[in-house]
């Protein structure tokens, strides 16, 4: 006997309706999220990973932005498992094991971590691959003496104590990290801004508490701007050898792909003709400036896992994250009931 044939279901709302409703869930309750991130955020600073690791060339000269590490991949399907059979999230273990891997580096125990992933639940504009990607911040802390699962389970808490404050604009979220303030120069750019850009923001009918989060945010890309073209114009006029970017603190965001999930690899071959993707990675390797690392986890057309880095790091610092998570995947699969610092002794 044959099924019944499925219908599917035209999109109640319209587009306009949709962003609509996302941009009020995000203005809802904005004082208490302000509130939250700003005691939240107290005592933490973003990662910082040293002078020595820190890649000073101009993003302009270089060829690639992102770099492919391979991942064991009957390593990585056990670490899947593992999480499943433990009823936890496979990409609450890769935060894990990320922030493992950078206070191995680093000697930095808490640290801003944003995870990166598609909504993909409510509506079918959710499902627009890139378009509605949502950016879930939380800070972490790392205990070297807990086990694994403990580790996981404290991730998951902040998780859920963080999941009502999401919805709101990341400059908010940002606003008290240490050494995330406004310096000498970025307040000169704010009071001008805030004289003469204060009335055309307000016509935008914008939330009023946005406003002003919006001013220093501008203010402060235009300061770190104006900063680099000097410092372009320096060099121009008296050949000085000033390095266009110092070593920053690093805003870290993981994105666990959907492709990291994909059971088989993607069949290559269409009728008698087999065909490839010239860059599968395309939209990811571009500049991001000298204050944002990118970690993805994703599985290529083959089916190999992998995870790939883009950001102001030296080749030895990029190969050294790559190693440090494999090993520490590998160590886990052998003994799940290893410390923290087990997991990254030599």
């Amino acid at each position: 006997m044959l099924g019944k044939k499925l219908i599917a279901e035209p999109e109640r709302e319209t587009f306009l309706n949709f962003v609509k409703k996302n941009n009020d869930l995000y203005a809802k309750n904005l004082e208490d999220k302000i509130n939250f991130w700003r005691e939240y955020n107290k005592g933490f600073k973003m990662l910082y990973l040293g002078r020595e690791h820190y890649n000073t060339v101009n993003a302009s000269d270089e060829l690639h932005y992102l770099f492919h590490y391979a991942i064991d991949s009957q390593r990585v399907q056990q670490f899947i498992e593992w999480h499943r059979a433990n009823n936890t999230n496979i990409s609450t273990g890769l935060l894990a094991v990320c922030h493992l891997a950078f206070y191995k580096l680093s000697r930095q125990k808490k640290m801003p971590i944003i995870l990166i992933h598609s909504g993909r639940e409510g509506s079918q504009y959710n499902a627009v691959v890139g378009v509605f990607s949502e950016y879930k911040r939380i800070n972490l802390s790392l205990n070297e003496h807990e086990s694994w699962i403990d580790f996981i389970k404290r991730i998951e808490k902040q998780q859920l104590k963080t999941a009502p404050y999401q919805p709101c604009s990341h400059v908010i979220k940002n606003s008290e990290f240490k050494g995330a303030g406004l310096a000498i120069r970025h307040y000169l750019f704010y009071v001008w801004n805030k004289l003469f850009l204060t009335k055309p923001f307000k016509k935008s009918k914008l939330h009023a508490l946005v406003i002003d989060y919006y001013l220093k945010y501008l203010s402060w890309a235009e300061a770190i701007g104006n900063n680099t073209l000097i410092k372009q114009r320096l060099h121009k006029l008296f050949n000085l050898k000033i390095a266009p970017q110092k070593p920053e603190r690093l805003r870290v965001l993981i994105n666990i792909t959907p492709t990291f999930f994909s059971k088989t690899a993607e069949n290559m071959s269409f009728c008698n003709l087999t065909y490839q993707y010239p860059n599968h990675f395309g939209s990811e390797d571009r500049p991001i400036g000298n204050r944002s690392l990118w970690i993805l986890f994703s599985r290529n057309q083959k089916g190999d896992y992998l995870i790939s880095i883009n950001g102001p790091l030296t080749q030895v610092c990029r190969d050294q994250i790559a190693r440090d998570i494999n090993k520490i995947i590998a160590k886990f699969i052998d003994n799940d009931e290893q410390s923290m610092a087990e997991l990254i002794e030599e």
